[in-house]
Formats: structure tokens, sequence, C-alpha cells
């Protein structure tokens, strides 16, 4: 679930960027400074790394397409939702066939 924390801040800095200025690489070094300075103020160092990759690949496809900027943060929010939801259906299947093959029951 962290990730999609780190995803959702890295989303809206984006979102709101995109809204008033053209994707460049000064705002790009914004966005990290101001993404690592949210999650340094939310005790979430760790995943630091995270905003600034995503921040850097919206921006960088962004900059690529600039009619269509606006749309990045939004495709790149609905990446990471639908890989954390594969992720946990396939989880649950795991751990259904592992009981299911072992007899054990579930806890």
């Amino acid at each position: 679930m962290s990730r999609l924390f780190a995803t959702g801040v890295s989303f809206a800095l984006c979102l709101v960027y995109l809204l008033l200025f053209p994707a460049n690489p000064l705002g790009m070094a914004i966005l990290i400074a101001i993404g690592a300075l949210l999650m340094t103020a939310v005790n979430r160092r760790d995943e630091i790394g995270l905003v600034a990759i995503t921040t850097a690949v919206v921006l960088i496809v962004a900059a690529e397409n600039p009619d269509i900027a606006w749309q990045q943060p939004l495709l790149r929010l609905a990446d990471t939702v639908g890989g954390v939801a594969v992720g946990i259906v396939c989880k649950w299947i795991a751990s259904f066939l592992f009981f299911r093959a072992t007899g054990q029951q579930a806890h």
C-alpha cells in the first residue's frame, strides 16, 4: 500500500503542475524536491526514491506529447492501481492453492 501513497503524491504534484505549466527539466527538479520534502514531512523517507522516479517518468512522457500532458499522471495512477490489484488477486489465489494443496486451514 505504500506504493499507492507514493504514487498518489507524485500524481497530485504532476497533475497540478501539468495543468498550469508545460513539462520541462526545471519543473521536474522542483517537483522532485517538493515530493522529497513532503515524504520527509510525513516520515516516509524510504519512499522518496519512488516519488522521484514516478515524477520523472510522468514528466518525461508528458514532454514527449505536450498536447495531452495532463493525462499522464492519471494514466500512471491507473497503472499503479491496476498493478496493485493484480498483485493482491495473485496473492489470494496462491494462498488458496497453497492451503488447499497442504490441507491447512487459512487463519
